[in-house]
């Protein structure tokens, strides 16, 4: 019975999260960004910061678990100290926009 709940939870969790964001979304390259600057006025590494700002900015598949393909590149370049600048290219081929 828990079990079933439980995926009750995340099926309405999944179906309901394009409306969550209201519209607007941010590219996890761009929090990746703004939580690195905030990483290096507090002087804090904490990966929670970069949680946080992927949630603040309504990125697609913040709320996923950290091994979500969606967001790992993102903590792999965290948890290894990789600067915006080079984390860029990964960031941006896993974003789901299409390129133009």
């Amino acid at each position: 019975m828990i079990f079933l709940v439980d995926v009750l939870i995340e099926v309405a969790i999944a179906l309901f999260e394009p409306f969550d964001r209201s519209g607007r979304t941010s590219s996890l390259y761009t929090a990746y960004r703004a939580a690195w600057r905030r990483r290096i006025k507090d002087r804090d590494p904490d990966l929670g910061l970069l949680v946080a700002e992927m949630k603040r900015r309504s990125v697609p598949g913040a709320y996923d678990p950290l091994d979500s393909p969606r967001i790992a590149p993102a903590v792999e370049a965290w948890l290894s100290g990789t600067e915006p600048r080079e984390a860029r290219a990964t960031l941006a081929s896993t974003s789901g926009k299409r390129k133009r």
